[in-house]
């Protein structure tokens, strides 16, 4: 159900704060213009007239209580269609539902006349092939009356001309919503206006056009796209109904083409050919419904999600796959929503009754779940704070740190995304090879990798999250699933890749000026390759200088490389070469990462030509949808590796192509790269214009005018900042720290602004970790002041959540100290700054270990791990002489306590030996005692005796 809102009541003209509910408990029931109602934010059912909150509202109510629209079958009745194939429109709202029909001078019917006289005036005058002549113009005997005011002539005019499409009686206003019928090829196949129907004209844009509605019965409740019908003039806002027209959409563009480098000039109209993928595109603008519930609604949706994955288990189709996806949106979002279906009764039915999509959503929750500013208004803090009461303090913190990293959606930043995505060949994974497929996964497995995903990870485009999953996760049938379809991507035989493949495509800002697509992928896909990756990874698939593909450090093994060649540690190499490729992940050839896999992944072939072999669609937020041929998914799990799988051949030939031309004397080049970050260290200057020869052949272009040349020496004087941090010179290390702390007190500032529950929540999730990467890469030494800073801001920034500015003793302490013993768990930088580098070092000389020679390797300086606070150099003698001394009357006291311990062991063994000679000094028989003692007598005696 929507939110409601307060507003001003134009029936009885009082404000009221929730006005829909004043609406349904004084006025529901009465007549309501309908403009009033357009100006309230409502519309009104077509049959009835009665008052609806949205459009959906109008599909529960004409299901449930209106009186005029036949009712829908809760059970399917028509068998599935076997072939159902041809293209159909992929974001209808309007299907599966029984035909309405408004009756001429009804008070429906004159309203929507009326307003539809000024609301579409200017489609009018523009004229529609379907509304006039062919050549798409209005009739000169109408136009007079149209233009003006809403008279009878007016409304029997449009009447005329609603009625005519469907076939209805003149006179009559007959709005028909076509319903679903059997497939026919032979009728699809000749019907030009399905392919030219598009996903550009998805949940958020307006055609002006309303479609037909048929007069057959529905007779299937789940949700089937319907065929094309001949669109009316009838605004969208008049009843909230979104629809296509035939004539004024462009056609698809051809998955076929193999023009590669050329962009997509007709990616925006997609149009896809699989009957799910349009259903699964039909529900993108909804937001599902992400975070943790309880009780009977959690058993309700984990009992709905084990009969759709115990469905998939008995027959894998790619129907029961999109039954499965579709459960977070449908079974349970839209039966929150729901006005008239309980969210239990939809989760129990579900899959065999599916709500369809509604037409409209509330702007904010839509743009808030696709990434989008609610306005130009919107501050870092509202959307940080709105953020975390929806449990994402990841999000929420991004929120504040970078708060234009979101691209706003344009034609400029759309055609840059084409230009992102260019065309590839087709079916570049050709090969027929069958390599044997890794270790099998099993249910451990899943639930190790589910576990690896934060909380507030974002969903796909079927609204699976991981508190969802989780929650589905509780039922054997879920994850025996999850097993079987990873088992199956495993060896490429699952159904529904493009179901799978799919994925939510957003832009991110870059400091340059252009965009860096984002593509977020379906959770369950995610899921399965972060499992494929951890049971078939093997070290050897990539080349040793290939770094970050599950390789321990990230990137601190290359900036702790190039520290030791600033400092000059690394003997006859003068020269370092920074490689920048031109949009390297999104145009790497996918016909390069077939052959790489092939030879040195082959477990990975499999599992890569199920995701990539095809197109896969990047669906915007608008439902704009734009075409994936080549290169690999940014947010793929497999993408990182098949990326340097694809360039591990190239960079190989590389290094043999720079050794032979290195002159005689100087050291043989090293390469080392982090998936696309490449860099050379050399004794000899390596020019871009050369480089670019080595790597004609390469799946990747480089971008000559970004590649950079640096000597080494002059790096020791201005420092390099590279990967995140900086090598160089104490005062380059001073101010670029600076800098850092700049902007941390820029994110603290915005902190200070939320509520000081949400601000200490983010303070001690994310905030206070900020710079947490840079102690691990710069050399501390000097920047004692800098740290010391770092601290003091975080210290004040719990002061003024705190509420007092008392410094007390224990106060930094209680900050520090872990969260399980009672403290708030922020890690203060100078107190570990130095263990911190040390470790860094340390981790990274094993991964500097493979890479050089080893003659180079052991050549490099090592140092001891210092404490935080080193001593002076000159009380380093008084230290060892204070140390050597401690350690003599440690060793002379334990020799004491040794010498004490034998003394007592003695004077025990002593003391025994005297009390068992004094017991076996003793007169051996009866004592004195027991000589005295009466004897007892027996009971014979007794018996023996005379009683008198």
């Amino acid at each position: 159900m929507a939110k409601d809102k307060p507003g001003e009541c134009l029936v009885c003209h009082r404000p009221y704060a929730y006005l829909w509910d004043h609406i349904k408990k004084n006025h529901l029931h009465s007549h309501i213009p309908l403009p009033t109602l357009a100006a309230m934010g409502y519309t009104a059912c077509p049959a009835c007239g009665q008052a609806c909150q949205s459009t959906h509202g109008i599909f529960s109510h004409q299901a449930r209580t209106c009186n005029k629209a036949p009712r829908r079958s809760l059970t399917p009745t028509l068998p599935e269609t076997p072939n159902d194939t041809a293209p159909t429109p992929t974001a209808t709202a309007l299907t599966a539902y029984p035909a309405t029909t408004i009756q001429a001078g009804s008070h429906a019917s004159r309203e929507v006349a009326s307003l539809l006289a000024g609301s579409q005036q200017e489609y009018l005058q523009q004229g529609s092939p379907e509304l006039g002549s062919q050549d798409g113009q209005v009739p000169d005997s109408r136009s007079s009356s149209i233009y003006g005011s809403p008279n009878d002539s007016t409304i029997g005019h449009i009447e005329n001309l609603l009625s005519s499409p469907g076939g209805g009686q003149s006179g009559d206003l007959s709005i028909q919503i076509p319903d679903h019928q059997p497939a026919d090829n032979s009728s699809r196949a000749s019907s030009p206006a399905e392919s030219d129907i598009a996903v550009a004209n998805g949940p958020f844009r307006d055609t002006g056009r309303q479609r037909s509605l048929s007069q057959e019965t529905v007779t299937t409740s789940e949700y089937q796209p319907s065929p094309t019908a001949s669109p009316v003039s009838l605004g969208p806002q008049l009843l909230g109904i979104r629809t296509y027209g035939d004539e004024h959409t462009p056609p698809p563009p051809d998955l076929a083409d193999t023009n590669r480098g050329k962009g997509q000039d007709k990616s925006c109209n997609f149009q896809p050919r699989n009957k799910y993928l349009q259903q699964l595109f039909s529900y993108n603008h909804i937001q599902a419904k992400d975070h943790t519930f309880r009780g009977a609604q959690a058993s309700h949706f984990a009992d709905a999600a084990a009969r759709c994955a115990t469905r998939y288990s008995r027959q894998a189709s790619e129907r029961h796959l999109l039954d499965f996806l579709l459960l977070p949106k449908v079974g349970l979002t839209l039966g929150v929503q729901s006005e008239e279906f309980s969210v239990r009764h939809t989760l129990q039915q579900y899959p065999d009754f599916k709500l369809p999509p509604p037409t409209q959503i509330e702007t904010e929750e839509a743009q808030e779940h696709l990434g989008q500013p609610h306005n130009l208004r919107d501050t870092p803090t509202r959307r940080a704070q709105r953020l975390v009461e929806r449990g994402y303090l990841g999000r929420a913190a991004r929120a504040l740190v970078d708060p234009t990293s979101l691209a706003r959606n344009s034609s400029e930043v759309l055609a840059k995304l084409k230009e992102k995505h260019p065309a590839g060949q087709q079916r570049p994974f050709a090969s027929n090879a069958s390599p044997r497929a890794g270790p099998r996964p099993t249910a451990e497995d899943i639930h190790q990798a589910l576990a690896t995903f934060p909380k507030d990870t974002a969903a796909g485009l079927s609204g699976w999250s991981v508190p969802l999953l989780q929650e589905a996760c509780k039922r054997k049938q879920v994850v025996e699933f999850l097993v079987q379809l990873c088992k199956q991507i495993q060896n490429g035989t699952a159904p529904g890749s493009q179901l799978l493949t799919a994925s939510r495509l957003v832009a991110l800002d870059k400091e340059d000026g252009g965009v860096r697509p984002i593509a977020v992928g379906e959770l369950i896909y995610r899921l399965v390759a972060k499992v494929l990756l951890r049971k078939q990874f093997a070290t050897d698939q990539l080349a040793p200088f290939q770094l970050g593909v599950q390789s321990p450090g990230g990137v601190e093994p290359i900036i702790h490389l190039f520290r030791h060649a600033v400092d000059g540690n690394l003997r006859g190499y003068t020269y370092l070469c920074s490689a920048d490729f031109q949009n390297a992940f999104n145009s790497v050839s996918r016909k390069a990462v077939s052959a790489a896999t092939i030879m040195y992944a082959p477990e990975f072939y499999k599992p890569a030509k199920w995701a990539y072999d095809e197109p896969s669609a990047l669906v915007m937020y608008d439902g704009t949808v734009i075409t994936s041929s080549e290169g690999v998914r940014q947010g793929d799990p497999l993408g990182p590796l098949l990326f340097s799988l694809a360039i591990r051949h190239s960079l190989e030939q590389l290094q043999q192509q720079l050794r032979r031309a290195t002159r005689k004397g100087l050291p043989p080049p090293i390469i080392v790269a982090y998936l696309d970050d490449v860099y050379i260290l050399s004794g000899q200057e390596i020019r871009p214009e050369k480089l670019a020869d080595y790597l004609q052949q390469a799946p990747i272009t480089l971008n000559i005018r970004k590649t950079k040349s640096y000597p080494l020496a002059e790096l020791r004087q201005t420092g390099l900042k590279a990967l995140g941090s900086f090598v160089g010179p104490l005062d380059g290390r001073k101010r670029f720290l600076q800098d850092k702390i700049e902007e941390l007190q820029q994110v603290l500032e915005r902190l200070q602004d939320l509520p000081k529950q949400h601000a200490l929540l983010l303070l001690r999730a994310s905030t206070s970790s900020l710079l947490r990467h840079l102690p691990r890469t710069i050399e501390p030494e000097g920047l004692q002041d800098e740290l010391q800073d770092i601290d003091r801001r975080l210290l004040q920034t719990v002061k003024h959540l705190q509420g007092s500015y008392d410094d007390k003793p224990l106060d930094q302490d209680l900050v520090a100290l872990p969260a399980r013993l009672g403290g708030l768990g922020i890690t203060l930088f100078a107190e570990t700054a130095h263990l911190a580098f040390q470790n860094s070092k340390a981790i990274a000389d094993l991964a500097l270990q493979k890479i050089l020679t080893p003659k180079l390797f052991w050549r490099l300086p090592r140092e001891f791990s210092p404490s935080p606070t080193r001593p002076a150099p000159g009380d380093d003698l008084q230290q060892d002489q204070d140390n050597i001394q401690q350690d003599q009357d440690d060793l002379q006291q334990d020799r004491d306590d040794s010498q004490q311990g034998q003394d007592n062991l003695q004077q025990d063994s002593d003391d025994d030996l005297q009390q068992d000679q004094a017991e076996l000094q003793q007169p051996r028989g009866r004592s004195k005692t027991r000589a005295t003692e009466t004897q007892q007598q027996s009971l014979a005696y007794f018996l023996t005796q005379n009683v008198d």
